[in-house]
């Protein structure tokens, strides 16, 4: 069976390669995704057609992916995601069960052109908190 890092290596390869089939082998039938960008979505095949959705909108991917660190069934990514014109960071969490992913939670950073300018810190309106 493959250690949690290799899937993750695998899950990245298959996304880099906008291989759908490679991509939805990685996941378990109730793979959970969390994203701002697209709250919580469940199923494995549900989030491979997702992706397919995403990468033909973008033109594709070119992630960058820093050390992979593992804890046990958890393995952390900081990756440079690079569609088209934009560079957005991202740190993804991953749990990895019996040789599948089971659960992906991506939190993003700033958003910045490939030129270096910040486009957006984070594609949300900052919101104050209540007095009491």
């Amino acid at each position: 069976m493959p250690t949690a890092e290799e899937v993750v290596a695998r899950y990245f390869q298959a996304v880099r390669t906008a291989d759908l089939a490679a991509l939805g082998h990685l996941f378990t039938a109730d793979t959970v995704l969390i994203s701002r960008t697209v709250g919580r979505m469940r199923g494995g095949a549900r989030i491979a057609a997702f992706y397919g959705r995403l990468l033909a909108r973008l033109g594709g991917a070119e992630p960058r992916v820093g050390r992979l660190r593992a804890f046990g069934d958890t393995v952390i990514a900081e990756v440079e995601a690079r569609p088209r014109r934009e560079i957005h960071e991202l740190a993804v969490f991953f749990t990895v069960k019996r040789g599948k992913i089971a659960r992906i939670a991506i939190y993003q950073g700033p958003i910045y052109r490939k030129g270096g300018r910040l486009v957006d810190l984070t594609r949300t309106a900052m919101r104050r908190p209540r007095q009491r």
